[in-house]
C-alpha cells in the first residue's frame, strides 16, 4: 500500500524498503537476455553478466584513491580508463568528467538518459563482436582488474536516508514488539508510506565491522531503566534505491515522473537495539536504537557474519567473541534498467489511494529473497515468511 514514487527526493537519496528476506539482486539479471554475449568470459553460475553491469566503486589497494566500476565476470571495469580513452563519446557524456569521479554522484545526478547511455556504450564496449576494446590489449590491461585484486568502497555520498515501513509483515511483528498485537498495525500503514529519516553517516559497506550499541533498555514492571549493552539486537533485510537527480526546495515530484529519479538498487540490512529503541522512541521517533550501523552487502553473495556476546539468564557477560553489527548496503548498485525484465503488475492498493498517489502505470519487481545466517539456533528468530514485489 505505499509506492517508493510517494517521496520527496534529496541530491542523492538512499530509500530503504524492508522485506522479511534477501535476494542476490545480481543473480537475477544474469540468465537474462543471454543472446548477448562478451568477449570476456563469464562463468554460467556467475552473477556479472554483460546483462547485468552493476556500477560500483573501488580501490586497487587500501591507500589508492577509489575510481568508479562496473562488473563482468571475475573483472572490474575501470571506468575512469575507458573515459580517458574517449570512449564515452556519446552525446551526453562525451563533455562530462563524471566517471573521473571518486564517488558516483556527478553521474546520477545527470539524469535517466544519461544512464542508459552510459549503458548501451559499455554493453557494445564488452560485446563479443566489438573490437574497440577486445583488440586493444594496453587499454584491456588498464581497464580490466580482476575482482579478487581489489577493494570494493561505497560507491556514492549518502546526503539522506530514509527508511520505510513496507512489509505489512514486518509492519505487524515490529508493532507487536512495541504496541501490543491489536494495534501492531497503525490505521495510516494502509494509506500513505511510512517513512522515517535515518542517519547516513552510520551506513557501511559489506564486511565492515559494527559495534553492538549500548543505552538504556526498556524496563519491565516497576524496574527502573539499566544501562548495557543491548540485549534485543534485530536486524532487517531490505533493499535500498539509490536516487540521483532531486527536486527543487518545496517542489514535489509527480508520482508518474519519480521512477525517472530512481537509479538502482542495493541490499540493505537494517541493525535494531529493540530494547533501546523501544524505551526512547515514544514521541519522536528511534534515535540511538537505530543510529549504529546501516550495512551495505555486496549483491552477488553476502554473509551474516554475526559475532555476538553470550548472556547466561542474568544477563551477565559468560564469553565474548566480539561483534558484527549495522547497516550495511552493496558495493554493486544494480540499475533498473538492468531489472528491467523482472518488472510486473504491482498489487492491487486496497484501499485505493488519494490522488496524489496514484499512478497512471502501477508496477513492481519480481525478485525472489532469502537470507542465510550461521547462527546457533537459539539466538536466532524469524518472522514469518514473506515474498514481496519491489514497488518502483
Amino acid at each position: 500500500p505505499f509506492d517508493s514514487r510517494f517521496l520527496p527526493f534529496s541530491r542523492l537519496l538512499l530509500v530503504c524498503f524492508c522485506f522479511t528476506f534477501a535476494p542476490s539482486i545480481c543473480n537475477a539479471v544474469s540468465y537474462t537476455f543471454m543472446a548477448l554475449g562478451s568477449f570476456i568470459q563469464v562463468l554460467p553460475d556467475s552473477h556479472f553478466s554483460i546483462q547485468n553491469l552493476p556500477y560500483g566503486a573501488f580501490k586497487a589497494h587500501p591507500t589508492a584513491p577509489a575510481r568508479l566500476a562496473t562488473a563482468i565476470g571475475d573483472y572490474v571495469v575501470d571506468l575512469s580508463e575507458i573515459a580517458k580513452a574517449g570512449l564515452f563519446n556519446g552525446p551526453i557524456l562525451a563533455a562530462s568528467d563524471c566517471f573521473l569521479q571518486p564517488t558516483l554522484n556527478n553521474f546520477l545526478a545527470l539524469g535517466r538518459p544519461a544512464w542508459k547511455e552510459a549503458r548501451a556504450t559499455l554493453q557494445k564496449l564488452l560485446s563479443s563482436t566489438e573490437p574497440t576494446l577486445r583488440d586493444n590489449a594496453d587499454l584491456r590491461q588498464k581497464s580490466l582488474v580482476p575482482m579478487s585484486k581489489v577493494e570494493m568502497v561505497i560507491p556514492m555520498e549518502i546526503g539522506d536516508y530514509t527508511d520505510f515501513y513496507s512489509s505489512m509483515h514486518h509492519a505487524k511483528n515490529c508493532g507487536t514488539i512495541f504496541r501490543g498485537p491489536q494495534n501492531a498495525i497503525p490505521q495510516n500503514w494502509f494509506h500513505l508510506p511510512i517513512a522515517y529519516h535515518g542517519r547516513a553517516s552510520s551506513i557501511v559497506i559489506s564486511g565492515t565491522n559494527i559495534n553492538r550499541p549500548r543505552g538504556q533498555g526498556y524496563p519491565t514492571g516497576q524496574s527502573p531503566p539499566y544501562f548495557g549493552p543491548s540485549l534485543k539486537l534485530d536486524f532487517e533485510l531490505e533493499m535500498a534505491a539509490v536516487v540521483g537527480p532531486g527536486n527543487e526546495l518545496g517542489k514535489a515530484i509527480d508520482v508518474n515522473e519519480a521512477a525517472d529519479h530512481i537509479f538502482g538498487l542495493v541490499l540493505m540490512n537494517d541493525w535494531s537495539a529493540r530494547d533501546i529503541q523501544a524505551w526512547e522512541y515514544v514521541p519522536l521517533g528511534p534515535f540511538l536504537g537505530k543510529s549504529f550501523g546501516k550495512t551495505m552487502y555486496s549483491c552477488f553473495s553476502f554473509e551474516l557474519r554475526l559475532q555476538t556476546k553470550r548472556l547466561d539468564k542474568s544477563g551477565e557477560v559468560m564469553d565474548s567473541t566480539g561483534l558484527k553489527v549495522g547497516t550495511t548496503i552493496s558495493p554493486w548498485i544494480v540499475t533498473l534498467d538492468a531489472l528491467e525484465p523482472f518488472a510486473c503488475d504491482a498489487s492491487k492498493q486496497d484501499p485505493h489511494p488519494l490522488p496524489y498517489l496514484a499512478e497512471k502505470i502501477s508496477k513492481n519487481y519480481d525478485i525472489e529473497l532469502e537470507v542465510a545466517s550461521s547462527l546457533p539456533l537459539d539466538f536466532q528468530y524469524f518472522t514469518s515468511y514473506f515474498i514481496g514485489c519491489f514497488p518502483v
